[in-house]
């Protein structure tokens, strides 16, 4: 009877023991499972921020991809950022009290004996309460049509396009005020489109260029170009 009783009691034990044994087992796991899941989490967090970090920087131009921001305290520390062959002016345009920057990779000299740092694109520059940073990008269509300014109106060109650009009245930012394009159709007539603002109002209709009878209004963009003076930029060495 002894014996009996000391066999149940020891039965007994093994099974508290097993019992034990088997929640000490999967607390352990559970407590790896937890473990792994908050680093995995943190990981994971840690990735989308870098991912989101590199996406949400979008540079402007060639200068804020090497200076790594779009934002700058002064035009002389965008020109502080410019390597050697590359340039930057300064030039007065209508809608802006004082004169913006112009910056280009690079130059080419006209050969007419004046105008030897000349470019057919450029970054514009604007200043405003928050600083300095890139507002836009003019480009002309080949060497034969450099950047040229008159009256505050920045021109450029192509062999069927001429574009004169100033600083907006509302927006402070750089718009378009006068565009024509020419094309031919298949008889070889010419067809006009385009407009022409009388002002700096981004928000003005202005006139509608939209036919073969626009000719006069083509020449007359591009006798201001062909009156304008060339831009000369300052070459860093």
């Amino acid at each position: 009877m002894k014996s009996k009783r000391m066999k149940a009691l020891l039965f007994m034990s093994m099974a508290v023991l097993a019992t034990a044994c088997g929640k000490e087992e999967v607390n352990t796991a559970e407590s790896q499972t937890q473990i792994t899941e908050e680093a995995s989490t943190e990981a994971l967090q840690t990735q989308t921020s870098e991912e989101i970090t590199g996406e949400a920087f979008m540079p402007n131009g060639f200068i804020e991809e090497k200076a790594q921001k779009n934002e700058f305290d002064s035009y002389e520390e965008v020109i502080g950022y410019l390597e050697a062959g590359q340039a930057y002016t300064y030039v007065d345009v209508l809608g802006s009290e004082e004169p913006i920057l112009l910056v280009t990779e690079g130059t080419y000299d006209n050969q007419d004996g004046k105008n030897d740092a000349v470019s057919i694109s450029a970054y514009v520059y604007l200043e405003d309460e928050n600083g300095v940073s890139c507002g836009s990008m003019i480009a002309s269509e080949g060497t034969a049509y450099p950047i040229a300014v008159k009256d505050g109106l920045l021109y450029t060109a192509g062999g069927h396009m001429i574009e004169a650009d100033c600083i907006s009245q509302e927006t402070h930012a750089l718009m378009v005020k006068s565009y024509i394009s020419e094309d031919f159709d298949e008889n070889g007539t010419a067809h006009y489109t385009g407009f022409i603002r009388s002002s700096n109002q981004v928000y003005e209709d202005g006139k509608e260029i939209d036919g073969a009878d626009e000719d006069h209004q083509y020449q007359a963009l591009w006798d201001e170009y062909a009156d304008a003076e060339m831009v000369n930029f300052t070459v860093v060495q």
